[in-house]
Order: structure tokens, then sequence, then C-alpha cells
């Protein structure tokens, strides 16, 4: 396979280190503190790496419909993305 067409995302070839997203940071640093604090008992993250690939991870405690219907949320906002096409330049 030699044509290969990215969706929403960079080709590994164009990944190149990139600037610390603060926003992301933030978020990251707030969580942290939350789950320090004990009021975060479990975590379900997606990531999107440089490469334009994602990962997830869970951890600790993640059962409950509640953090299944915020995931359903999460899922609705990524597919709304994905749907409204490039961001206008």
């Amino acid at each position: 396979m030699t044509d290969v067409t990215y969706i929403r995302g960079a080709a590994p070839d164009d990944a190149a280190p990139a600037e610390p997203n603060l926003a992301v940071v933030g978020h990251l640093e707030d969580m942290l503190g939350r789950a320090r604090s004990g009021e975060i008992r479990g975590v379900v993250t997606v990531d999107l790496d440089g490469d334009g690939y994602a990962t997830y991870g869970v951890v600790g405690s993640v059962g409950g419909f509640s953090m299944q219907g915020a995931l359903a949320c999460a899922s609705a906002v990524i597919s709304d993305v994905n749907l409204s096409g490039p961001p206008d330049e």
C-alpha cells in the first residue's frame, strides 16, 4: 500500500515536535490536583498523539451509568468535530 490518505490527523512523516498546548496542560494539571485530593476515583482518557494517531487508557473505578453517559457525550463531540470538516483558514 503506497498511497495513504490521513483523515483529520498528521501523516507520520509530517510529525515534528510541537509547542505544548497550554489548554491541554492546564486541564491535565487540574485533573492531577483533583486526583491527588481523592476527588477523581477513575479515569478514561483518549489522546491524539503528535503522529496523528489516537491512544486510550482506562485506570481506576470506571463503572457506572454517569461515566458511560459522559463517554457518550465525548464521543458525540468528537463526531461533530470530524463531520464539520477542516477549520477555515
